[in-house]
């Protein structure tokens, strides 16, 4: 009898652990992170590159600056770095879905990769019209400072066109292509016989052995390749300068932020676990951001602690910022699974810490058309605000909490909207969705499965189960 009684309790505990970690197709911390980055960089470039230009008018070195102003700058600066998060979450993501589609799907892996390819050969030629007519202000290949054609004519109020060395530098959509694309290829290798229970640290150290690599790798191979990138733009080779760029920078390059999204592809391995143990992550995540820390440590010990400057270089980040980021945004990936992923669908419902991340999620969902589209948004509120309303950006008070959260703000309430009404119809994302799926531009149908992504991984069994929720609750 006492036996019988424990074999019950002993399966109710099993079955309470596999409700508790039920396997959906979405990671809400990759939606959730993808999203608030986004928001993070629409209120940064704001400010940064339009609003402080004006308040602060910034023309000299950092290091000139008022103290105060240097205060102010500090979080601005220290966030502006962290563009390889989305590496992160990519390598999250990519990684889940496609063990995802494989085991619980039946996804040929072979079809998967034929698909990242393609995938990955859209976003680079998206990444081309980002870069030459919406891109953020930079420096380029040969360090002089450029904008994208849209929000530099705005600003000038003439049409300016862009240098050809606009195109050498590694954006953070040829970053997110080369990550995807990278992670499926190793996993298709992995997984080509079928995804195995029992090779689970197997897989996790290829993952982290492959990531290590790419970090590992980044500087010796900057140090050796760069003098043939500028040497093979001066030959005007544009290919090959262009590969080397992709590799090795400026900006957000293969090596090293591709090792970031392997990292990050371990905690999506991790979330599919028949029984996920956040504690067996913890100690990952910890690990991972213990090491990243000593190496910085090291680094500042060898070499000196960088200055402001180097740390923020517009070209290339130092191997003490890139490690210190990747320590740090380990840490914020399990706080964010923590937070998120480890509580079962039916608890979500009506839960504060659920309810508030809808915004984030909608940024998700057309992240690229955000992208896109942010620096142009800025580009047009900014001489708007120098039209009617200089005094904005005359008044530091006003600047930063009046005048920037209103920008946001209407931002929020306009993607709102899209998604409540339309369901996004004719962003960036929905037409590459129609053009895949073969749907025609009339069409109605929920093709960013929006209703899945905000509200059914919330808890709610449809939209119209949350809008009643919410009537119901929220006064």
């Amino acid at each position: 009898m006492s036996k019988r009684k424990n074999s019950n309790n002993a399966k109710g505990i099993q079955k309470k652990t596999e409700k508790k970690f039920e396997k959906l197709p979405r990671v809400i911390t990759a939606d959730f992170g993808r999203g608030f980055g986004l928001f993070i960089i629409l209120i940064l470039h704001l400010f940064i590159f339009w609003g402080f230009k004006h308040t602060f008018e910034i023309q000299t070195d950092f290091e000139e600056q008022p103290i105060w102003v240097k205060f102010i700058a500090i979080p601005f600066q220290f966030l502006g770095s962290w563009a390889s998060v989305f590496a992160i979450i990519t390598g999250i993501s990519t990684t889940y879905i496609m063990h995802y589609q494989i085991q619980e799907k039946q996804v040929s892996v072979k079809k998967r990769l034929l698909k990242s390819f393609l995938n990955g050969l859209i976003l680079l030629g998206i990444n081309f019209i980002y870069v030459y007519f919406f891109t953020y202000p930079s420096n380029n290949i040969n360090n002089d400072p450029y904008l994208g054609m849209i929000p530099a004519s705005i600003k000038e109020g003439k049409l300016i066109v862009p240098d050809k060395a606009i195109f050498f530098i590694a954006s953070p959509l040829s970053m997110i292509a080369f990550s995807n694309f990278f992670i499926v290829i190793i996993c298709t290798f992995i997984w080509n016989n079928g995804i195995k229970k029992d090779y689970q640290k197997y897989y996790l150290a290829v993952f982290s052995i492959v990531g290590a690599l790419f970090i590992g790798a980044a500087e010796p191979l900057k140090n050796l390749l760069l003098p043939n990138m500028q040497n093979q733009y001066n030959k005007d080779n544009f290919l090959p300068c262009l590969l080397l760029a992709w590799m090795i920078g400026p900006k957000l390059s293969i090596f090293p932020y591709v090792g970031f999204a392997f990292f990050g592809a371990i905690y999506g391995l991790f979330l599919r676990e028949d029984h996920f143990e956040m504690n067996k992550l913890k100690k990952f995540g910890v690990g991972i951001a213990i090491c990243s820390f000593i190496l910085v440590l090291v680094d500042a010990i060898i070499n000196g602690i960088p200055s402001t400057d180097q740390i923020y270089d517009p070209l290339y980040f130092p191997f003490f910022t890139y490690m210190f980021n990747l320590g740090a945004q380990n840490l914020l990936a399990l706080i964010f699974i923590k937070t998120w992923d480890t509580n079962p669908v039916e608890e979500r419902r009506g839960k504060r810490k659920y309810y508030v991340i809808s915004t984030f999620q909608r940024l998700s969902i057309i992240s690229l058309t955000v992208f896109m589209l942010e620096e142009t948004t800025a580009a047009l509120y900014t001489r708007l605000t120098l039209w009617l309303m200089p005094v904005f950006l005359e008044n530091v008070a006003v600047h930063l909490l009046l005048w920037g959260p209103l920008y946001v703000f209407i931002w929020i309430k306009a993607i709102t909207k899209w998604e409540k009404k339309y369901r996004f119809k004719y962003s960036l994302e929905w037409f590459l969705a129609a053009l895949k799926l073969g749907k025609k531009l009339t069409t109605d149908e929920d093709i960013l499965d929006t209703e899945n992504i905000i509200y059914k991984s919330r808890g709610y069994r449809s939209k119209k189960d949350f809008y009643r929720w919410k009537k119901q609750h929220i006064r």
